[in-house]
């Protein structure tokens, strides 16, 4: 599902609000001892971050996610995670390795929870624990009820801005919807003027011709 986006997170009740982390979009399904992360267009993520290959289940899940890179200084790395998807490496990255941050459940033992709104995915998604379940391999986006306090947050830490969700919002595959929207916090004129800067968007990402059935970029 895709985010609009949005001058400012919206007020008022019936919204909660995440941290937007500086990643790439990833699906991560786990079905009897199988488990694949994807690109939202079929590329095989596990094959190029070896990391990733030895992520344990945590039973029959699909989850959305980003896929990121968290530097010392705990900021999202976006530059280093696309230069290391696109190269591609055999052997894993101990000291700064990719991580699936989830932030949604979309199926969980063979029940499609696409139809269920927001706060039904998200108390079965606290209730798999992927933390202990995958042995810390996976971790979990937190939300807030308020989010100008969350939107300061972000930028107080560094990350690209927020993510508001209704409350009672259901899960459309491949839809931009305004039920889920983003605010991205604004780069100076020193940091688009610095040696380097727009190097992102020549960034590619890895394709595949399979056509995942859940297009969450």
């Amino acid at each position: 599902m895709l985010l609009t986006s949005t001058p400012a997170p919206p007020a008022g009740d019936g919204w909660v609000h995440e941290a937007k982390l500086d990643g790439w979009r990833c699906l991560v399904e786990m079905s009897g001892g199988r488990l694949q992360v994807s690109s939202r267009r079929g590329g095989d993520y596990r094959g190029r971050l070896p990391e990733l290959q030895s992520l344990s289940s945590a039973g029959d899940v699909v989850l959305d996610g980003e896929l990121v890179v968290i530097t010392d200084d705990r900021r999202a790395d976006f530059e280093l995670l696309s230069t290391r998807v696109n190269r591609g490496s055999r052997r894993p990255s101990s000291e700064r390795p990719v991580t699936p941050y989830a932030f949604d459940v979309l199926r969980h033992d063979g029940c499609d929870l696409c139809g269920e709104p927001w706060t039904v995915r998200r108390a079965i998604f606290e209730q798999l624990d992927l933390a202990k379940a995958t042995s810390g391999a996976v971790r979990t986006v937190s939300y807030a009820s308020d989010g100008q306090a969350m939107h300061q947050a972000t930028l107080a830490i560094g990350a690209e801005g927020t993510v508001s969700k209704k409350t009672g919002s259901v899960y459309l595959p491949g839809q931009r919807v305004r039920w889920w929207t983003k605010t991205k916090h604004r780069s100076s004129a020193a940091e688009q003027s610095a040696p380097g800067a727009g190097v992102r968007r020549r960034l590619t990402r890895p394709e595949s011709p399979v056509h995942k059935p859940h297009d969450q970029g």
